[in-house]
């Protein structure tokens, strides 16, 4: 009772953080080796994030009352989202769009820096588990290569998570980044590359810190802000969302055509642009997307084992064709659109710490698939302020209220 109490007389704009909080570390969790394992403990984190949504859906019913408007936007994602739930199986979209909605009057900055702190902490204990020999280190092989997954459900998770936590950093930190700092987070990279192989990801990494580092140096500075520079990179903001789908797409062409150039980069990128192809030849490309059971070497030989024999590596890695296959032409244009209007307007406001992080983003979605994915992606809660476009005045709240009383007066009248 004095929880109930205390979140009655608690502002709710201040309580949607605890909620936040919360939900923030069940997404985590869901990638350890110890919970995909567990029938119970998946079942707990669905409930918990079913709680968490609740108390999303009042903060939005409580907004509403309060003054939010409900807009054409909103509105087409809710109808698009219950399309795409229906069509492909998949409600990830529209609880992202509960979230956005729960979010509305949230400090973007500190929701970064909640995630930040909770992916920080959390990741380092469950690693450490994990080399105690606490919880299972899950062992993969890439040919004569031992792969360790310390924790999570595959080896690529490990470090792609600390690439999350990287590219919070990189935004958090910004110019207050020390040498110290780098170089003790280089050498965790370093680490971490030794365990698990994840190639992609420890390059990233690299290039973010080293970033950081050269930021440091006026000569930097000033290339930066040259001209020239300074129109290549408004042109990348309105082009970068578009050719990355572009390139990935015309890659894949190319491979099924069996062209040099394409099977070197898919050899380079470990077969994704081949498993990519074979989910073009195997699925349609439809508007609203479809139902795709996706199996990957996540858990593999170690969950699940009742399947073992009816499994066929599937996935597909690459945001931009996953999008495209799963969620449809119409959300990946939105995806695509959104995308390029927050770079140009990060580039008008020069918010270029924001600019260059979805920059980062952008890239390692060539690869990864949490483009529009809150699991790795905190940063798709940057389009909550697009959600505001188009105001439909008559669903206001007073608007409703207005007619309703309208309406049982006429009734009154008419008895």
């Amino acid at each position: 009772m004095k929880i109930i109490e205390y979140f009655k007389k608690k502002n709710w704009n201040e309580v949607i953080y605890i909620f936040f909080t919360i939900y923030v570390l069940t997404l985590i969790l869901d990638y350890t080796g110890i919970v995909y394992a567990n029938e119970i403990l998946i079942k707990i984190m669905k409930m918990i994030r079913y709680i968490c949504y609740a108390a999303f859906a009042v903060k939005i019913v409580k907004n509403w009352i309060n003054g939010d408007k409900i807009t054409i936007v909103i509105m087409a994602l809710f109808v698009l989202s219950i399309i795409i739930a229906i069509i492909a199986n998949d409600k990830s979209i529209f609880f992202l769009l509960l979230l956005f909605l729960a979010l509305r009057k949230s400090d973007f900055n500190k929701l970064v820096k909640i995630t930040f702190r909770i992916f920080f902490f959390a990741f380092f204990i469950i690693t450490m588990l994990s080399l105690l020999k606490i919880i299972p280190d899950w062992i993969f092989t890439r040919g004569k290569i031992i792969r360790h997954s310390l924790g999570f459900l595959y080896p690529t998770d490990a470090i792609g998570i600390f690439l999350t936590i990287i590219i919070m950093y990189f935004y958090l930190r910004r110019n207050k980044a020390t040498v110290y700092e780098l170089l003790v987070l280089e050498t965790i990279n370093v680490f971490l590359f030794s365990y698990t192989d994840g190639r992609t990801s420890f390059l990233l990494i690299t290039v973010i810190l080293t970033v950081l580092f050269l930021k440091r140096f006026n000569i930097i500075k000033k290339i930066f802000y040259c001209k020239i520079n300074q129109k290549i990179l408004k042109i990348s903001c309105y082009c970068l969302p578009v050719v990355l789908f572009i390139m990935i797409n015309v890659l894949t062409f190319l491979y099924g055509m069996g062209n040099s150039l394409a099977k070197e980069v898919n050899t380079l990128l470990s077969s994704r642009i081949k498993y990519t192809y074979d989910a073009y030849n195997e699925y349609d490309i439809t508007l609203f997307g479809q139902e795709i059971d996706w199996k990957g070497w996540g858990g593999y030989g170690y969950a699940n084992l009742d399947k073992i024999q009816e499994f066929k590596y599937n996935y597909v890695d690459c945001s931009y064709a996953k999008i495209f296959l799963n969620y449809g032409i119409i959300l990946t244009t939105i995806v695509l659109f959104a995308y390029t209007v927050l770079l140009v307007k990060s580039y008008k406001e020069r918010n270029y710490w924001l600019l260059f992080t979805i920059c980062f983003i952008l890239i390692w979605s060539f690869v990864e698939q949490y483009i529009i994915s809150i699991k790795k992606n905190i940063f798709v809660l940057a389009f909550i302020p697009y959600i505001e476009w188009g105001t439909i005045k008559m669903l206001s709240y007073q608007n409703i209220k207005s007619m309703i009383k309208k309406e049982k007066g006429n009734e009154k009248i008419n008895n």
